[in-house]
């Protein structure tokens, strides 16, 4: 994994201004704030808690997340629970090699606007109106199932084996950890000429705080299973009923990993 300062230094170059040129006369020039995620990642599941999987999330490809109704036989408005099969739903002989390649998806200055572009930036919400944050988001480790490797034919006899017990089956078809670092600013007096480091943004002036943190988020790449299933289907391919079902999807990741079901 990328130290944090080496995570937040990718982007300090394209954001930030040293307050000694402030103090010389020349002008701040304002960057772009809250630039849009990338698609992709807008439409993973991410949950903040990764468990036993930090070190290889790799395992989790192929298996199948089952959320069980409530003791009354209810759905939850919001899917926290759920249990993983212990069966791959990969064919026969097939093993899937985590990438650990680090990838950088997205750096920007952010404001807590941008927590309404998904899980990655929800963090921000919490900002005060005078902060913003300088955020870099990459991805260190990532694995998937290309179709050759789904087993579709068991997979689809699952979708149409009723059970009354599950609200909902979710197939994973990739996984990804992502780490999320984040350096805060505060609004400063734009006159002002304290050292640090200092950026124009939305029309104010940002100083340098001494707040640095770094999240380890995992993402899944999942399918609510339904009868007659496209295994290769997502983003505006998938049908409402299949959009909502995945906003509902808000796992806690046990720390000791998901229990399990045969």
């Amino acid at each position: 994994m990328m130290h944090l300062g080496r995570l937040l230094n990718l982007a300090a170059g394209a954001v930030a201004l040293s307050c000694a040129a402030c103090s010389s006369g020349l002008q701040l020039i304002p960057i772009p704030i809250n630039q849009p995620l990338p698609a992709e990642l807008q439409t993973r599941r991410v949950f903040r808690s990764v468990g036993v999987y930090q070190k290889n999330p790799a395992p989790l490809v192929g298996h199948v997340l089952f959320v069980k109704k409530a003791s009354d036989g209810s759905c939850p408005k919001v899917y926290e629970d759920a249990e993983l099969s212990l069966r791959s739903y990969l064919n026969q002989g097939v093993t899937i090699v985590p990438d650990n390649s680090a990838t950088l998806r997205y750096q920007s200055a952010i404001d807590r606007r941008a927590s309404t572009q998904g899980s990655y930036l929800i963090f921000s919400a919490d900002f005060s109106n005078d902060q913003t944050a300088e955020v870099v988001v990459t991805d260190t480790t990532s694995a998937a199932a290309a179709d050759a490797d789904i087993d579709v034919e068991a997979l689809e006899g699952l979708a149409t084996t009723g059970n009354s017990g599950d609200c909902e089956r979710f197939f994973i078809r990739g996984v990804v950890l992502t780490t999320v670092a984040r350096k805060l600013y505060s609004k400063v007096d734009a006159n002002a000429t304290a050292g640090g480091t200092v950026f124009a943004a939305g029309g104010n002036v940002y100083g340098q705080g001494n707040s640095y943190s770094l999240d380890l988020m995992i993402g899944l790449n999942v399918l609510a299973l339904r009868p007659n299933m496209e295994t290769s289907r997502s983003g505006s391919e998938l049908t409402e009923e299949e959009r909502h079902a995945l906003e509902r999807l808000q796992l806690q990741v046990p720390s000791n990993g998901f229990r399990t079901r045969e």
